[in-house]
């Protein structure tokens, strides 16, 4: 019988310790747990990822609709104010065109009555003359 060397000796194998094949087959049980445990871990933080951002776009939605709304406020104010603004202006164009055609009125009717005056005067002076013309055409 040969004499082997130590080299080829059979390793005395300890069975509590996985070989190199079997971590390539299957991990070992703890490996395993902390493997699901991390997964676990994991997917716990996606899903609070996942809820803090629906809770963002849910409070940046609330915070567009709040905004829209006092958007829609704000030009309602605008808008009535606009409109009594542009009420007020109205009203005072037409007081001083009321006015003007008043001052105008008051000018030609001014204007009138001292021609009316001036031919009421002419016509006074002439009325003497004018009586002894027809005096003189009807009684020869």
């Amino acid at each position: 019988m040969p004499v082997r060397t130590a080299f080829f000796l059979p390793r005395e194998r300890n069975v509590m310790q996985p070989t190199a094949r079997d971590r390539l087959i299957k991990p070992p049980c703890s490996e395993e747990g902390r493997l699901a445990t991390q997964g676990d871990s994991l997917l716990h933080d996606l899903i609070q990822h996942e809820q803090r951002q629906n809770e963002r776009v849910k409070s940046a939605h609330a915070e567009a609709e709040a905004i829209a709304a006092e958007a829609d406020t704000e030009a309602g104010k605008l808008l009535a104010k606009a409109q009594r603004e542009a009420k007020e202006a109205a009203e005072a164009s037409e007081e001083a065109a009321r006015q003007e055609a008043e001052r105008i009125t008051e000018s030609i009717v001014g204007a009138a009555r001292s021609e009316a005056e001036a031919l009421q005067e002419a016509a006074s002076a002439h009325r003497e003359r004018a009586v002894q013309l027809v005096l003189e055409r009807v009684l020869p």
